[in-house]
């Protein structure tokens, strides 16, 4: 049953049914076109004679009629004199199927609604870029306390479903101490849709002007990454860059305008997610590692049993790859010991027993779906985690925590929730899950009207500041030979010669 949940969830949240998920969210929103829907098709049922043939598509059109007709009802031009415009066009909509259905019966009633399926497919983008409007419109109102019709979107440009530019006019002129808190909201209200905006007002026409900011690339490759890094990095962002940016050290075709989003490697990380999630947590770890960020090595400890992080195992600063209840039970032991180890060395030196100072280098402990780990192990994990959670700080050990969910107490235990200074969510997720890891920000990482998540898109926030990003990507060496210098290389393999490389796929030589 839990599995079956899981797969109707991820289907939800997938891009295949966001057209289905905004006619729910207009649904909850104006619910009364709908049942009106709802209840004029009923009429239709009582009204026109029910013979054995309207038996059959009378439900069909019950439910389609319901969603179709006054979803587009919806859009419909009313006078403004009618009052609210949705119930009006849903009214015109439902009193129109009424009479062509007591004229014509229910074959051209069939015919009409057919119609009106295709008419909808062909509007989908032109009723997206309306409900953009209405958000704009809703929560900069809602902020400023202003009424919603008090602004109006104009010259609208657009790219697609990406909103490019447009003029907004505010009804009431503004003062100045206005005109910057309508400008803050005008900048934020779009956020989510993985779009930063630039609001300017103009002198010429009492109007804001907002212009979409660098956009985000839909995959950007990895690449070798020349010099010292500070801060691992983790893809391209149009934000301020959160942690360490470095435009210049990628070598290769990554997006010159687009700083790098990068994480620092002496703060615990959290990574949520449904979408997307895989790629990103395997190049995670490669490129941390192949950086040498990790002097000391890298558990990895695999609670969903996956084969993501196969291509790992065998490679320099590995330490072990736990995909079964009897490989967690060992890393654990092995992580246990090194961490009392270290304890009592710092315990030694600071008191006074040891004249030199302890230099650890520094441990990665990669743990995924946690949950499932210490459902089979029980307490051995719990008193792992209590350990780690005194010590890990001191002890030079750094925890990667990974997991489809954050909003429930099994997923991610409590003695090393409070250790996850920063979060990474990939793709979007339920709203209880986003407000769960990022507050006030959740907007950020959910779904809204429709927003299309390309893969390896997520937010991030990074010593506390949040923004989008797009996760580099990084193939398996099993299906692109030419990667396998993105990896730390195999054990007992010379070292190797990373070339600087316009693409990022050419293949090392061993050095001489």
């Amino acid at each position: 049953m839990w599995s079956h949940r899981r797969r109707l969830g991820d289907w939800w949240r997938g891009p295949g049914p966001r057209e289905v998920r905004a006619a729910w969210l207009d649904v909850r929103r104006t619910p009364a076109p709908y049942l009106g829907g709802v209840l004029t098709l009923l009429a239709l049922l009582v009204l026109l004679r029910y013979t054995w043939w309207s038996a059959v598509l009378g439900p069909f059109l019950l439910a389609v009629g319901t969603l179709v007709v006054f979803r587009l009802g919806a859009w419909l031009v009313v006078p403004e004199g009618w009052g609210f415009r949705t119930r009006a066009g849903g009214l015109v909509a439902g009193a129109a199927v009424v009479g062509l259905g007591a004229v014509a019966g229910w074959l051209v009633l069939a015919v009409i609604l057919a119609a009106l399926v295709g008419v909808l497919g062909m509007t989908q983008e032109e009723r997206y870029r309306a409900r953009v409007r209405a958000v704009l419109a809703r929560r900069v109102s809602s902020g400023a306390g202003i009424v919603p019709e008090e602004l109006r979107v104009e010259n609208a440009r657009w790219d697609g479903r990406r909103l490019v530019a447009a003029e907004i006019r505010c009804e009431a002129n503004p003062d100045t101490y206005r005109r910057d808190r309508l400008a803050a909201l005008l900048a934020e209200a779009l956020r989510d849709t993985g779009v930063s905006y630039e609001v300017s007002w103009s002198m010429e026409r009492p109007v804001f002007v907002m212009r979409a900011v660098s956009a985000l690339p839909t995959g950007v490759h990895d690449r070798h990454w020349s010099g010292p890094c500070r801060a691992v990095p983790l893809g391209v962002t149009n934000e301020d860059a959160a942690g360490q940016t470095d435009e210049g050290c990628a070598d290769g075709p990554t997006e010159p305008r687009l700083p790098a989003c990068a994480w620092n490697p002496e703060r615990n990380l959290l990574v949520v997610g449904t979408a997307a999630k895989t790629g990103f947590k395997r190049g995670l770890c490669a490129r941390a590692m192949r950086l040498g960020f990790f002097p000391g090595g890298m558990y990895v400890l695999d609670g969903a049993s996956s084969s993501d992080y196969v291509v790992l195992a065998g490679r320099h600063g590995i330490r072990a790859v736990a995909r079964t209840p009897r490989d967690w039970a060992t890393a654990l032991r092995h992580l246990a010991s090194i961490v009392e180890s270290r304890h009592w060395d710092n315990v030694e030196y600071r008191g006074g027993r040891c004249s030199t100072e302890p230099d650890h280098p520094s441990l990665c402990v990669v743990i995924e779906e946690p949950r499932r780990i210490r459902a089979l192990l029980g307490g051995r994990f719990d008193r792992f985690c209590s350990r780690f959670a005194r010590h890990c700080r001191e002890t030079n050990v750094r925890l990667i925590l990974v997991t489809r969910r954050a909003d429930s107490e099994e997923m991610i235990p409590n003695a090393v929730r409070d250790l996850l200074d920063d979060v990474v969510v990939m793709g979007p997720v339920p709203r209880a899950g986003a407000e769960s890891v990022l507050g006030r920000d959740w907007r950020s990482a959910t779904d809204v009207y429709g927003a299309v998540w390309p893969p390896g898109r997520g937010v991030a926030r990074l010593e506390g500041r949040i923004g989008h990003f797009q996760a580099f990507l990084l193939d398996r060496p099993r299906d692109l030979p030419a990667a396998e210098y993105l990896y730390p290389p195999p054990k007992g393999s010379p070292r190797l010669v990373i070339p600087p490389t316009e693409h990022g796929q050419s293949r090392p030589t061993p050095a001489k």
